[in-house]
């Protein structure tokens, strides 16, 4: 069996985390950059620094990551992922990251949310996050059903 990545991002509140848990529902793994990147920063911070300003930190390293590769992170969060492990979502792709041809991309929007910014990423897929939970849970349903 091939590997199936799914990426998703879009602002906060968007619905990344209940869409990643509905494919987790699918049997799919999921695994978070902003852990990988959590993980990481222990080696060049304190538990004292981490413990105050653990979102700046991470942040920050997450950006340096860009300066390098702007897959850099994916790339790095992806390769400790079992070879064995087939059906990967993402829940916390950056837009900078989107441009990743190894994944399939979803941008979540929620309109009209407090945080929603409504940027379109261009050749990216949308899933409109515009109504109740059982209607998304369809969306993702079909989703499923076309990979």
């Amino acid at each position: 069996m091939n590997r199936i990545v799914i990426g998703l991002t879009g602002d906060s509140g968007s619905g990344k985390t209940t869409i990643a848990n509905f494919l987790v529902e699918k049997g799919f793994s999921k695994i978070s950059i902003k852990d990988k990147v959590r993980e990481m920063s222990v080696n060049f911070f304190s538990n004292d620094e981490l413990d105050k300003e653990e979102d700046a930190i991470i942040t920050e390293m997450r950006y340096r990551g860009f300066a390098i590769s702007p897959s850099y992170w994916l790339n790095l969060s992806l390769i400790s992922v079992s070879d064995h492990t087939h059906l990967i979502v993402i829940d916390d792709v950056h837009k900078a990251e989107a441009i990743n041809g190894n994944i399939r991309m979803y941008q979540v929007i929620r309109p009209h949310h407090r945080a929603s910014k409504g940027d379109n990423i261009p050749d990216v897929e949308v899933i409109l996050n515009d109504s109740d939970l059982d209607s998304l849970r369809q969306k993702i349903e079909n989703l499923y059903n076309s990979i």
